[in-house]
């Protein structure tokens, strides 16, 4: 184990050449990141950065609409309303593909209207985070 000190500055890297399935790294983004309980922090208005740029990028407009709506939420509680990106958050709500990253993959398409309606909260994360 490393010891860190206050105020380090530390480079975090991502293998990407590693062949892994979908569900671990979802698996992992919602045990990590993926609670809607998150404290406030300095880290916490970006939890969701990761997601949505996921979903924009698979011209996923439906999860897109989502993990942006509880981005929005969360740096508003972390910011305030007039808060940094809290606007550009807004408009990927309204408008996800207004994003650069928008439709790099039509692998997980699916309409703005496609958020299925009706399900239990346990039900809507599933969906969420692709778990079914």
């Amino acid at each position: 184990m490393c010891d860190i000190q206050d105020g380090e500055e530390i480079e975090i890297t991502i293998c990407y050449t590693n062949a892994v399935t979908t569900k671990q790294p979802q698996l992992y983004l919602k045990q990590h990141s993926g609670s809607t309980k998150v404290p406030p922090n300095p880290q916490s208005p970006d939890v969701y950065s990761n997601p949505v740029r996921l979903a924009i990028s698979y011209e996923n407009k439906a999860r897109t609409t989502v993990f942006a709506e509880k981005a929005h939420k969360l740096r508003i509680i972390c910011t305030g309303k007039d808060g940094d990106k809290v606007q550009a958050i807004k408009c990927l709500m309204s408008y996800p593909a207004s994003h650069e990253y928008y439709g790099l993959s039509k692998e997980w398409r699916f309409a703005k209207d496609a958020v299925p309606r009706g399900l239990n909260e346990e039900g809507s994360e599933k969906w969420l985070w692709r778990l079914e």
